[in-house]
């Protein structure tokens, strides 16, 4: 069973990072604008101090667009920063844990966990009530046996045996939590 409000959690936290992802490219791209425009201007710089060429108007376009480009940025810094501080996804994560407890955890018992819990009584009173004719068996047969020892003596008491189940009869009609468990690993598909 689903929880698909993880789903939509999710998706919001994909395009979150994709978002971040962009805002850091426009913030390495301002940065590298920045960057090639100022090497662009002191390569033009040190040409026209070698040549002797007098390019003011040219640097001081170019000193105008690193201007600009700073700018950009800036703004780009600033616009990541902001994006960084502000809350773009609707689902918090104190919104899964209150959709958890109060509508998948419910209907997950209910869907998964009752007819499990059902079928499990079901097995629990068969066995309890197999497990009291065992028990009023065993209660006939030890009457049966002290009546005989009384008549005949103590002489056959030993002789006469028990009743009650031995190793491997307990190992195979008995069982508790960890037989359970290991049934299940090897004969329930999909259990663990």
């Amino acid at each position: 069973m689903k929880f698909e409000l993880l789903d939509q959690y999710t998706e919001e936290r994909a395009a979150r990072v994709r978002q971040s992802s962009e805002m850091s490219f426009r913030v390495k791209q301002a940065e590298e604008e920045v960057q090639g425009l100022k090497a662009e201007y002191e390569a033009k710089l040190r040409a026209s101090l070698i040549d002797g060429k007098d390019i003011t108007k040219e640097l001081d376009a170019l000193d105008e667009k690193i201007k600009e480009a700073e700018k950009a940025h800036a703004r780009r810094r600033q616009e990541q920063t902001l994006f960084t501080q502000m809350k773009t996804t609707s689902i918090t994560p104190d919104d899964i844990v209150e959709e958890w407890r109060s509508k998948y955890l419910p209907e997950f018992k209910a869907i998964k966990l009752a007819p499990a819990y059902e079928k499990m009584f079901e097995a629990k009173k068969q066995w309890v009530e197999a497990w009291a004719e065992y028990q009023a068996a065993i209660a006939e047969y030890n009457d049966e046996k002290q009546a005989t020892i009384h008549e005949v003596g103590d002489y056959v008491y030993y002789k006469l045996g028990k009743i009650e189940a031995d190793a491997d009869e307990r190992d195979k009609y008995f069982f508790g939590e960890y037989d359970a468990s290991k049934w299940a690993d090897k004969h329930v598909k999909g259990a663990k």
